[in-house]
């Protein structure tokens, strides 16, 4: 198993320019019950990145290097963890959004 930090915050999460078009316009398709999933969410990875309710896993194919955690029904966020205290959102979608399936 990975070694994370218990230092995450909410200033641990970053996400590139390359991927803030695709979180933006994808944002925008969140219903507010989505947020306050993905928040509560966010929260629970800050205290316990592996927590059972995440689902954290790494990908492989298309997103081979990253990971994904669970906000729960169909609803994912790619993410990398880049150092101990920088988790990078790369996109959050459905499974179909995001690995086609």
């Amino acid at each position: 198993m990975e070694k994370w930090t218990n230092g995450l915050s909410y200033d641990s999460f970053s996400a590139p320019p390359e991927f803030s078009e695709t979180i933006k316009e994808t944002d925008e398709k969140l219903t507010p019950a989505e947020i306050r999933r993905f928040r509560e969410r966010r929260d629970l990875f800050i205290r316990n990145p592996f927590h059972p309710l995440l689902k954290n896993h790494p990908l492989r194919g298309r997103y081979d290097g990253y990971r994904s955690f669970s906000v729960g029904g169909d609803l994912v966020v790619i993410f990398t963890h880049e150092a101990a205290d920088l988790i990078t959102l790369a996109a959050i979608g459905t499974h179909h959004e995001l690995y086609g399936s």
